[in-house]
């Protein structure tokens, strides 16, 4: 993550919190970052309790998908997925697997709302854990009920993956 600082410890203790930023945008907006974080209010979760960040103690599914598409509205597709971790000791250690997939859009088409999806999931998050650390919540954020607030969404750097799905291709 871009910015990263982390904590300072003394003796397996925090004694300086780092800098750690949930999100990360490029000043050409055309890569996104969205650091995996969990919300810990418990009034928003509920009866559904803290969500966990690691396998340790969690009851439900961690996301842990190993998946590239590309070009998913195209008849020249690809996605390829599997364990491989496509580094050094994947390729000559470990026993991986990977399945090469091109030209099937439907199952594009599907991966890449799945990652859409993913991504969603964790920037929801990420944005609650930067407004905590300034204090506050979601909650506390009030919605703009004046139109203008889509324009960049419709004509602006926000609408690229808009344009990207809306295209007849």
């Amino acid at each position: 993550m871009p910015n990263y600082v982390g904590d300072k410890k003394e003796g397996g203790e925090v004694v300086e919190e780092g800098e750690s930023p949930a999100t990360y945008a490029n000043e050409a907006g055309n890569v996104t970052i969205v650091r995996a974080s969990r919300i810990e209010d418990r009034d928003l979760l509920g009866e559904f309790g803290q969500e966990q960040l690691t396998a340790r103690g969690a009851i439900g599914a961690i996301i842990h998908d190993k998946l590239i598409v590309i070009d998913p509205l195209s008849d020249d597709c690809c996605v390829i997925l599997g364990s491989h971790n496509l580094g050094y000791k994947a390729s000559y250690s470990n026993d991986e697997n990977m399945v090469i997939v091109s030209g099937d859009r439907a199952l594009a088409e599907a991966y890449a709302v799945h990652i859409l999806n993913v991504y969603d999931h964790y920037r929801f998050r990420a944005i609650e854990s930067q407004l905590r650390r300034k204090g506050k919540s979601g909650k506390d954020v009030k919605l703009e009920i004046v139109e203008s607030w889509q324009n960049s969404y419709v004509s602006g750097d926000k609408g690229a993956l808009s344009d990207y799905f809306a295209v007849d291709r």
